[in-house]
């Protein structure tokens, strides 16, 4: 079995155990709501989603928004605090 067989399957099984959490920490005790969840959904694999902001939560919210069982597994997250050039920092 090659290693992004794994890595896949390790990242479905991981969804597969967090997801109710996520989603009872999310839905019960904080309310939140999606909206736009077609969006991600609909998109085909693979592609790039660019927040505007930092923040250690971004994974398990995507998580959250992409459902238990998903297609659009492993997620790889990349996060900067601060930019070399001035400019992007604005």
């Amino acid at each position: 079995m090659n290693q992004h067989r794994l890595i896949t399957q390790f990242a479905q099984i991981t969804q597969f155990i967090t997801w109710p959490f996520l989603w009872f920490i999310s839905h019960v005790l904080f309310r939140i709501h999606i909206s736009g969840r077609e969006y991600i959904t609909s998109a085909q694999s693979p592609f790039i989603i660019i927040s505007n902001h930092t923040s250690f939560y971004d994974s398990f919210l995507f998580r959250l928004i992409l459902g238990c069982w998903t297609s659009k597994l492993p997620l790889r997250f990349m996060a900067v605090r601060k930019f070399k050039w001035p400019i992007l920092n604005m």
